[in-house]
């Protein structure tokens, strides 16, 4: 594979003009158009005729796919009081601020959920416990990558958990217990290292 650099010529045929042309590479910030996302800095072969990206040479790769995987999704639960009760405590607990903290709080769980197949069937058990139970007033909204969310997803899957909800309200109810309960010492120190950084 011949690695191209800023300034380097080629020749492609153009997808926009659909000519073959003359290419010159030059550093652009990509649009992928299903992903509505926008990847800065990334070399592209320039069409000479049109001035657009006639093609992106396998180098660039690697960035793209990187910057695909680390695109933030949204993630949205609706939860009961409790749990929206829950966080608040959890987070005073360690000294910041609910707003601050909530984020880092269900991500650090999420994590735990996709690499501890028991912590996973504890938290799907959980999900359907009292602590979750009553009337979902309450609106959770949390930013994590697609890649990490995935991954969490799948296993709750396998777990037999039917919604990102359910998975929401499994890890809170457990995050609950092993802080409020005591029922997780390393997990609680964890989190105090992450409140740290709110």
């Amino acid at each position: 594979m011949q690695l191209w650099d800023v300034g380097d010529r080629s020749e492609a045929i153009c997808p926009h003009c659909r000519q073959r042309a003359v290419t010159s590479f030059e550093i652009r910030d990509v649009p992928v158009v299903d992903r509505r996302v926008t990847v800065p800095d990334v070399l592209v072969a320039v069409c000479s005729i049109c001035g657009e990206i006639a093609t992106i040479p396998p180098q660039s790769i690697p960035l793209l796919k990187e910057a695909l995987e680390k695109e933030p999704t949204k993630v949205v639960a609706r939860i009961n009081r409790r749990l929206e009760d829950a966080i608040r405590l959890i987070s005073t607990n360690y000294g910041t601020r609910e707003r601050d903290f909530r984020s880092l709080l269900v991500r650090y769980y999420l994590l735990e959920l996709s690499r501890n197949h028991t912590f996973a069937k504890r938290a799907a058990k959980l999900a359907h416990s009292d602590l979750v139970k009553g009337k979902k007033t309450g609106r959770l909204e949390v930013r994590l990558s697609v890649l990490a969310l995935e991954s969490a997803w799948d296993v709750a899957r396998s777990v037999g958990m039917r919604s990102q909800t359910e998975m929401i309200e499994g890890v809170l109810a457990a995050a609950t217990q092993d802080v409020l309960e005591h029922r997780a010492p390393k997990r609680s120190a964890q989190l105090q290292e992450l409140a740290a950084l709110a």
